[in-house]
């Protein structure tokens, strides 16, 4: 569930790179990075704190989207990428 869960949230991170002017690879990979590293440390985590498989399970859940998170405002807080097409447009009448 949380491959799939990580393949769409990947893709929405990319898509949203691509608007920004960044490449889309490195950010899909710091998405899958962040996610399973945060996964693993929420699983650990709760592994130590309740000893149960289900609760770690649902821990490491939370803690993957955690990371998707991170990554995704990360990304809100940069630049949108600029459209100098109106350069282009500037002085010209609308009738062309």
């Amino acid at each position: 569930m949380d491959i799939i869960a990580l393949f769409f949230l990947a893709r929405y991170i990319g898509q949203k790179a691509i608007r920004k002017g960044l490449p889309k690879g490195r950010w899909i990979l710091y998405t899958v990075l962040a996610w399973i590293g945060l996964e693993l440390m929420g699983a650990v985590a709760g592994l130590m704190i309740s000893g149960d498989i289900i609760r770690a399970g649902l821990l490491g859940l939370a803690a993957g989207f955690g990371g998707f998170l991170l990554v995704n405002h990360r990304l809100n807080q940069m630049p949108d990428k600029l459209d100098e097409s109106w350069i282009d447009r500037l002085g010209k009448q609308d009738s062309e």
